[in-house]
């Protein structure tokens, strides 16, 4: 399920598609294009263009949401197992990538396996230096854990469907409840926790990793990300950046673990 938003045009699904065709994926599957944003299927016209030469199923979503509802919608729509959601930045890096996002499924327990993950919280980016960011902080306490707050980050994640449908919410009315609704108390993660189900991140490797190795996992911001198997903006990021950002990164996503 690959999430096409139409405000940031053609080149994201070129660099997917580009990456998606070189990659061989490991697993029978069927690609669902979201197309997310566009008021009619003739808006959409220059991304249809582009998905022409690939074989693939269009869902059009009747009004702009959160990736996270768009994700919703698809997995309301199919009537698949198993489900891997990509959003608008990720690009495939390695042969076997969604074998290796999708097989760890059938393990007893496992609720969900991510690409990245990371133990960041919303709370660490606030500075109660003023009466408004104090409310802020009060506000982000109520739904945010503290660090380490381990999260599998959603831009690359394989699902049942079905679970998806019932863990996430209906609506999404803003950028802060989607960050809720991904890395907060009643979040994603912690809800397949609370229900006793692993959240897992896989690796180019072939091995997944349980939520204490995931720093140490070379996927996310550590390692050089040499284990990493679907690249997406943020990791692009660290990638890109000097080496004292990088750092810097690297302490917002894992503290001093490493």
């Amino acid at each position: 399920m690959h999430l096409v938003w139409a405000p940031l045009g053609t080149a994201p699904l070129q660099r997917f598609l580009a990456a998606y065709g070189e990659r061989d994926a490991g697993r029978a599957h069927r690609l669902t294009v979201v197309l997310n944003g566009f008021a009619s299927r003739a808006q959409a016209a220059a991304h249809e263009r582009l998905l022409a030469e690939v074989e693939h199923d269009a869902l059009l979503l009747e009004r702009p949401v959160q990736d996270l509802l768009a994700y919703r919608a698809a997995a309301v729509a199919t009537s698949e197992p198993v489900a891997c959601f990509v959003n608008s930045f990720s690009r495939p890096l390695v042969d076997g990538w969604l074998e290796r996002l999708c097989a760890p499924l059938a393990r007893r327990g496992v609720g969900a396996v991510g690409a990245t993950a990371t133990y960041e919280s919303h709370l660490s980016s606030i500075e109660p230096r003023s009466p408004r960011a104090i409310a802020d902080l009060a506000r982000h306490a109520l739904v945010f854990p503290r660090f380490p707050n381990p999260s599998l980050r959603t831009n690359a994640f394989a699902i049942a469907p079905a679970r998806y449908v019932d863990l996430a919410p209906r609506r999404l009315h803003s950028k802060f409840a989607a960050h809720a609704f991904e890395s907060g108390r009643r979040g994603l993660t912690a809800q397949l926790r609370r229900r006793g189900l692993r959240p897992l991140v896989a690796g180019r490797d072939g091995r997944t990793y349980e939520i204490a190795d995931w720093p140490r996992s070379a996927t996310f911001r550590a390692g050089g990300q040499a284990n990493l198997l679907v690249a997406d903006n943020r990791t692009d990021d660290w990638a890109n950046a000097d080496p004292a950002r990088r750092d810097e990164l690297t302490r917002m996503a894992w503290g001093t673990i490493l």
